[in-house]
Order: C-alpha cells, then sequence, then structure tokens
C-alpha cells in the first residue's frame, strides 16, 4: 500500500512539472486548460462587463496591472499556481480526491 500511495505522489509532482491548469473563459466557469505560462484574471474596475480568466504563452512575474482592453479599464492579474485563476466555482483535483482517500483508508 506504501507503494501505491508513493507512485501517486510522484504522478502528481510530475503532472504539476509540465504545465499548469488555468481557467480559460469569460464569466463564471468550471473548465481548465493546460498552460505553459502565466494564469491571468482580468476584473473590470467599473463593474462594466465580465471577469475574463485566460493563458499567457510566457511565464511572468506574479502582479497586478491596470490595462484597457475592449475600450474599458480592467485590473489583470497574472500568477503562477495550479488554477490560481480560478473563478467563483469550487473545482477539486481527481488526483487529490484520490490521495485523500487512500491516505484516509491508511488511517483506520
Amino acid at each position: 500500500m506504501r507503494t501505491c500511495v508513493f507512485i501517486l505522489l510522484l504522478l502528481g509532482i510530475l503532472q504539476l512539472s509540465e504545465a499548469r491548469l488555468c481557467y480559460n473563459c469569460t464569466g463564471d466557469c468550471v473548465t481548465d486548460s493546460e498552460c505553459k505560462g502565466s494564469c491571468t484574471t482580468s476584473v473590470p474596475e467599473l463593474g462594466d462587463g465580465h471577469e475574463i480568466r485566460s493563458c499567457q504563452n510566457e511565464t511572468v512575474e506574479a502582479r497586478c496591472i491596470s490595462e484597457i482592453i475592449f475600450d474599458k479599464r480592467y485590473k489583470t492579474c497574472y500568477c503562477n499556481t495550479e488554477r490560481c485563476n480560478s473563478s467563483s466555482v469550487a473545482s477539486v483535483s481527481a488526483f487529490l480526491f484520490a490521495l485523500v482517500a487512500l491516505l484516509l483508508r491508511e488511517l483506520r
């Protein structure tokens, strides 16, 4: 059983090293995609418009800036961790769920 837990941990580490997952949508979303660069979230500064979540081709420093998108001022934040540009809908990684289930089973 310890071998199984070790293999799951190793697969999780390898998965994180290849690419991160970023949400890529407008408004509330639950879909994500692999991203080789930074994740972004752009929020309209005056509340007029939808949030925009996307993936950049390059990894940039995690920060927030003010910019004009479609003739409206947005606050755009760049981040570099798994699903860091999350929507208001919570998501659970299948890997994390399986790992927790195995650990709970071991604790019994």
